[in-house]
């Protein structure tokens, strides 16, 4: 009899500036996936998430072009091991469809 447990994993990350967010719903050495959530208004019509999944490159940053874009870019940074900050860089901030520019901080749990 084998039991194999798995641990979910979820942790927001809060723009504070825009009340943006991001969940990270995977987080290993090799690959991070996250979840960008999106608004729709009457000149947008989005999904209302999409899911990224993020690879360490050869210098052992975590960094993704959004759609093959180096404007748009999703930058992990690790403090002791952990996410301690997702910037968020792209040149259209008014696009439809496109994760808010800045700088995403883990949400605190609530005691």
């Amino acid at each position: 009899f084998l039991l194999i447990l798995q641990e979910n994993y979820a942790q927001d990350f809060i723009n504070k500036e825009t009340s943006s967010k991001i969940t990270v719903i995977e987080n290993s050495s090799e690959k991070v996936s996250i979840i960008a959530y999106y608004q729709s208004s009457g000149r947008c019509m989005c999904e209302e998430t999409e899911k990224f999944e993020i690879v360490k490159n050869v210098q052992g940053i975590f960094i993704h072009e959004v759609q093959g874009n180096p404007d748009y870019t999703l930058n992990l940074e690790y403090t002791n091991g952990k996410i301690s900050k997702i910037t968020v860089k792209n040149d259209q901030d008014y696009q439809c469809c496109m994760i808010k520019a800045g700088i995403y901080q883990p949400k605190l749990k609530k005691e």
